[in-house]
């Protein structure tokens, strides 16, 4: 059986413990096309998490969201992204939807923390994207975002 062929067995089992012992320090070597990444271990479908405090950038957001017409909600996740070459980087991830109902506007707001070993979180924005019925998404900043939120009211 190939390396390839075993990394993939274990995958489809699940057993990420077995996995990883099995590259034994070997990644740098793969390419990320030849490895997997593991299920989230806590999905965005799945409800907010009672042991995880919301950012105080993700209220604030959803509350000016809210005073100007928009309909927030807001996701948590926690699950591995691929971080330089192949390394994998266990995240927690937070996104906030918005839509405008009356211009049929929509945007979206996405903040990371990397998990340490101290389990403390330090939230920084990944990104922020704007879009309407007509137009592809575009990306802005959280403060350009802000803007818009306040001129669609």
């Amino acid at each position: 059986m190939t390396d390839q062929e075993a990394l993939g067995r274990l995958a489809s089992a699940g057993d990420w413990p077995a996995y990883h012992r099995h590259l034994g320090g070997r990644e740098r070597k793969l390419k990320r096309a030849d490895l997997e990444l593991p299920p989230p271990e806590h999905s965005s479908r799945d409800p907010w998490p009672v042991t995880v405090e919301v950012p105080a950038s993700v209220v604030a957001l959803r509350k000016l969201a809210a005073a100007h017409g928009w309909v927030p909600s807001a996701t948590y996740a926690r699950g591995h992204r691929w971080g330089v070459g192949t390394n994998m980087v266990l995240v927690h991830s937070v996104a906030v939807r918005l839509r405008h109902d009356g211009s049929g506007r929509a945007a979206v707001a996405l903040w990371e923390a990397k998990v340490t070993q101290e389990e403390k979180l330090s939230w920084t924005t990944d990104a922020a994207y704007v879009w309407s019925r007509t137009a592809f998404p575009v990306e802005v900043t959280v403060t350009e975002l802000k803007k818009i939120l306040k001129e669609e009211s």
